[in-house]
């Protein structure tokens, strides 16, 4: 059933982005006569969400605002309105026109959303020459005109358009992520096959897949039975030994020794086992969390010792009746899988749960896996989340010693980061290394990459 309170929220949403991308145009900077504003941030994240007639609205009503208080209504403030409201309607017009390659789906777990980003950018031109426009007729009617002051610096106003307009682009992906959960199903932020994020379902009736990809789904099901058939052959003994390995590597990791909350599964049948690692984050005095099956999504909840956990969805043990909630965005979540490769790449177990938890909520991420487990490359779509880090019996161990971390620098100079005094001089980040059969993974800070500086690996092995 439709939900009738969606148009109040809606107008409610763009409301208070209009009144946002007036309080943006405050904030504008002006640089010989070229001004460089990012009040397009409201504009493009109601068109994303929406559609064009919202970003039309946002741009108009908040251009209105502007204009009102700066300069009260004269002859112009028409035309000095239309600019801003283009760019919502063209941004609008393009998540009509690219509906999967503009879903919130694709663009948050894609490196390069150059569709998006290009979009963006003509649309930032676009509002650039639409301002010049009415910029000369602002002029010719009130008599300041010079061909210096309009058009003399034409080329310089496109390129701080391009610059706004990209820096609104990346800003505005974790905004647009978080209302669109919020309105569930109400806004443009699908998946790229349509469907609303936070309403997945399982499509794929014997894999529980959310993938139309017929392909990628038979791919899938090959790889689980293969893996399924290979791990459930292991001895105890095998399980054991490799547990305990895996747990002293996951301890000794950086991932873990910075993190504040564990996310742990616990493990069942012939999983890598986790009760060690329970027991040790909780001696270590960390907030410990297991999740439970609430529907389709994950929840997680505290636990104080093992104890805490009983049988529950297919006998998987999660948190007694007793435990409390717990949402803690910084928490590492050590994530289960059938399968992994050195992308990152994460074969789950065909429900779709951890995917449609991470996609809602993104957490630092880290798996232990068999070696058995680790294949040449994952059959994937938009909505397998990768993890950060890997973690096999036989990759090299997390000896902090062996790793060097080269940033680039504010000025663009590369610094191995054991010669760095102040780490905070850099933007924080998460360093990954997918540590499987030796080889170095390469990645970057956890913003999308066209606006990252990047940083690599040196293992000595």
């Amino acid at each position: 059933m439709k939900d009738n309170r969606f148009p109040i929220k809606r107008i409610a949403y763009d409301g208070v982005l209009a009144a946002i991308f007036f309080a943006l145009s405050f904030l504008s900077v002006e640089i010989g006569g070229v001004k460089l504003t990012f009040d397009s941030l409201a504009v493009t994240v109601s068109a994303m969400l929406f559609g064009p007639v919202d970003g039309l609205a946002v741009g108009l009503t908040g251009a209105f605002l502007e204009q009102m208080v700066r300069y009260g209504f004269t002859a112009t403030t028409v035309l000095w309105i239309i600019p801003p409201a283009l760019r919502g309607l063209a941004i609008g017009l393009g998540v009509r026109l690219f509906p999967k390659k503009l879903s919130l789906a694709y663009i948050w777990n894609r490196k390069r959303p150059y569709i998006y980003l290009g979009m963006c950018i003509a649309a930032a031109v676009l509002t650039s020459i639409g301002n010049t426009i009415v910029y000369y007729i602002d002029a010719k009617m009130y008599g300041y005109y010079s061909y210096e002051l309009i058009f003399g610096v034409f080329f310089v106003r496109i390129l701080t358009g391009i610059a706004s307009g990209t820096v609104t682009a990346v800003v505005a992906i974790p905004i647009l992520k978080a209302i669109g959960l919020i309105l569930p199903g109400q806004t443009n932020c699908k998946s790229s096959d349509g469907q609303p994020i936070a309403d997945l379902r399982e499509t794929d009736a014997k894999s529980g897949d959310s993938t139309p990809d017929a392909g990628i789904t038979a791919d899938k099901r090959a790889l689980r039975s293969a893996v399924r058939k290979q791990r459930a052959a292991l001895s105890d003994e095998e399980i054991r030994a490799a547990s305990d390995i895996l747990t002293q590597k996951l301890l000794s990791h950086p991932a873990y020794r910075s993190c504040r909350t564990l996310y742990v599964y616990m493990s069942y049948k012939s999983e890598v086992r986790t009760d060690k690692i329970v027991d040790a984050a909780l001696a270590d005095g960390k907030a410990v969390a297991i999740p439970k099956v609430e529907g389709d999504h994950l929840a997680f909840y505290r636990i104080k010792s093992l104890d805490d956990a009983v049988p529950g969805f297919k006998g998987i043990p999660e948190p007694d009746a007793s435990c409390d909630p717990i949402n803690d965005r910084d928490a590492l979540v050590l994530t289960p899988g059938l399968a992994f490769d050195a992308e990152g790449r994460r074969l789950g177990y065909g429900g779709g749960f951890y995917d449609r938890f991470l996609i809602s909520e993104p957490h630092p991420t880290i798996a232990i896996c068999y070696d058995l487990q680790l294949v040449d490359r994952v059959p994937a779509n938009d909505l397998d989340v990768p993890i950060d880090y890997v973690l096999t019996p036989s990759s090299p161990a997390n000896d902090s010693s062996s790793v060097i971390i080269f940033l680039i620098s504010p000025t663009n100079e590369v610094v191995p980061s054991n010669s760095i005094a102040d780490p905070s001089f850099f933007m924080p980040a998460a360093a990954s290394l997918t540590a499987s059969r030796g080889s170095v993974k390469r990645d970057t800070f956890s913003m999308p990459s066209f606006f990252k500086a990047s940083f690599c690996f040196s293992v000595n092995t």
